[in-house]
């Protein structure tokens, strides 16, 4: 889409997305898993902390303080060898950490998916496994589910959702359909609902504007 769906009307982003309010058929949803690939996080192969803590050496700049340390204590300026030790030994322990918890985060993302999802395939409502969700699909959404994908919202009714896990709001926030500015910040677009996100009142319907990787 050449505008961001929040900023526009529902109908516009249906049409956008090449589907309709009552959903894909179930070949066309199959035609766009084959292009878009499955609704999941992906991750390689996990790193072990070893792992995480080498890399924060692996650094060009690194390999230069380090060879500056040694020079100093060479020259017989053991304080400044000590300080550039400081330096490279602390920035190591805070790419540590930082990077320890992304992977902590990444991990927690994937537990949070929604295992099944209800969408509208062929003019129907079905339940279907979350990771056959595509762009173009049109979800339902009510009070405990688990929001799927992002999702440009066409109709809800007294919807509100827990988007802590994403935006850092302590309360969950008020949907609804109306077009937001474009520069509207995340917690603030009200026509939309994200991926791991949590439906607490209400119920809605959206159309799938991400899926997998390509969501927020």
């Amino acid at each position: 889409m050449s505008e961001a769906a929040h900023t526009q009307p529902t109908a516009d982003v249906i049409s956008g997305l090449d589907s309709e309010s009552d959903g894909l058929s179930a070949s066309e949803a199959r035609t766009r898993r084959d292009r878009h690939g499955e609704n999941e996080i992906t991750q390689g192969s996990k790193r072990t902390p070893l792992d995480i803590a080498i890399a924060q050496f692996d650094s060009a700049l690194i390999w230069v303080l380090v060879a500056a340390a040694i020079l100093s204590v060479w020259a017989g300026h053991a304080v400044d060898a000590v300080l550039i030790a400081v330096i490279v030994v602390g920035n190591g322990l805070f790419g540590f950490v930082q990077d320890y918890r992304a992977e902590g985060t990444l991990e927690s993302l994937r537990e949070l998916t929604a295992p099944t999802a209800t969408v509208r395939r062929d003019g129907q409502s079905v339940e279907v496994d979350a990771t056959e969700l595509v762009p173009g699909d049109v979800i339902e959404l009510e009070s405990g589910d688990v929001v799927p994908a992002d999702g440009r919202l066409i109709d809800c009714l007294s919807l509100e959702v827990d988007e802590a896990a994403l935006t850092g709001e302590s309360t969950p926030v008020s949907k609804g359909t109306d077009p937001v500015d474009a520069d509207a910040p995340l917690a603030e677009r009200e026509p939309m609902v994200y991926k791991g996100t949590n439906v607490t009142r209400g119920s809605g319907a959206a159309v799938l504007t991400a899926t997998g990787m390509d969501t927020e």
